[in-house]
């Protein structure tokens, strides 16, 4: 196999890509900076017609401020990557089997608990890549996680092939996990080439505040804004939080992923390399919600440091005495309890394969007060993406 004709080209920016999970959050910020530069996309949709998904998906690159001009540049495939050559019809494969540069697999489904849908999205949708880029000849460019790692106790965690960790917080990581170790196999033999982005927790555009998804950091924001637009007397009741002392939360506005990714994809040197796009300097897990409660407004909340046995002790307690409350015991459940594995989380990720490429172009603002703000402020502005809470508006 010439591996050399499927490297990225050196001398200029592949001008056709096949897109998966290009409607989801990254992906249409990252759809919209490739249509930006030039680029034809064409998107992987499961659809019931061409009308309807192509209308989807410009909808959704409007959101995000794509001018229709581009829109000339949008393609429609269907397909599911579940489905072994990605569902695509052979037509298209005569059609365009020798001038697709490159696949950005994006693609994903995050949860917690369905752990048979997260192995069939997860890990045999990158199977199922695999197989579509040899066919196509392509290089593929694929977002994973940086919680791909699992549990692992290692203070800093690096840019490189993942070694089992014997354990893993919830199946998502697992499912994660196990699709880039088929990918990392792949490339270790020479079949394929491919270059793996690990973002971490993706937040809002950083000037607009503009997001797709309410997941991660927005998850126990819901749950807060919910409860006090319910029941307002209890933000002037006392909170007791207990946190990790020096556990941080790695968020990364959209904009600045996108733009990390964008900018490596381009070298020539990113092949076969691996990249954490997090936030070098993420903040504590305190100060995040310190300040984001307030915002809430939530007077009085109090922060006990405790070792991070017994905030993992104190979670199962509360989780089982969830199903005791059939309103909010699976509120508590899906909005908190979920996720306290990663609101416990000293470790760190680094970013050399990053600023050795990028230098001082992989720095990221900090993440303030005033950013914070701007979130909630869009997220309880658009009622957290949810038309059942569409009178969340309390004045902030």
């Amino acid at each position: 196999m010439d591996i050399i004709a499927m490297m990225p080209n050196s001398s200029r920016v592949p001008k056709k890509y096949l897109l998966t999970g290009g409607t989801g959050f990254l992906g249409t910020f990252l759809a919209k900076g490739l249509l930006e530069k030039g680029a034809h996309l064409y998107f992987l949709v499961r659809q019931k017609s061409g009308r309807d998904s192509r209308f989807y998906v410009q909808a959704q690159l409007k959101r995000v401020g794509l001018q229709s001009q581009f829109f000339s540049q949008v393609h429609i495939v269907s397909g599911d990557t579940t489905k072994q050559n990605c569902g695509i019809d052979r037509e298209w494969f005569i059609n365009h089997h020798s001038d697709i540069n490159a696949i950005w697999h994006i693609a994903g489904l995050v949860d917690f608990n369905n752990r048979e849908r997260l192995f069939l999205i997860n890990t045999e949708g990158m199977r199922h890549i695999i197989e579509l880029a040899k066919n196509l000849r392509a290089h593929i460019y694929y977002v994973s996680t940086a919680y791909a790692v699992g549990a692992s106790r290692k203070r800093e965690l690096f840019e490189d092939a993942l070694k089992h960790s014997g354990t893993f917080r919830n199946s998502y990581e697992e499912s994660k996990y196990e699709g880039e170790r088929l990918l990392a196999t792949q490339i270790a033999s020479g079949d394929i080439t491919a270059t793996i982005f690990r973002p971490s927790i993706l937040v809002g555009h950083s000037e607009t505040g503009v997001t797709l998804s309410y997941t991660g950091y927005y998850v126990p924001l819901f749950f807060f804004a919910t409860l006090r637009q319910q029941h307002p007397f209890i933000t002037g009741l006392p909170f007791i939080i207990p946190y990790v002392r020096n556990a941080t939360l790695n968020l990364i506005p959209i904009d600045h992923s996108v733009r990390l990714i964008l900018a490596l994809a381009v070298l020539p040197e990113s092949n076969g390399k691996i990249f954490h796009i997090v936030h070098p300097q993420p903040p504590t897990v305190r100060y995040i919600f310190q300040e984001s409660l307030a915002e809430l407004g939530y007077r009085r909340i109090y922060f006990v440091p405790v070792p991070s046995w017994i905030l993992h002790g104190i979670n199962k307690v509360i989780r089982i005495f969830s199903y005791l409350f059939v309103r909010y015991g699976k509120r508590v459940r899906t909005q908190l309890s979920d996720y306290v594995a990663y609101l416990t989380d000293t470790r760190s990720f680094s970013t050399k394969n990053v600023r050795r490429l990028l230098g001082v172009a992989a720095d990221v603002p900090p993440l303030n007060k005033t950013l914070l703000q701007r979130y909630i402020m869009y997220a309880v502005g658009h009622h957290f993406g949810r038309t059942k809470y569409h009178n969340l508006s309390f004045v902030l």
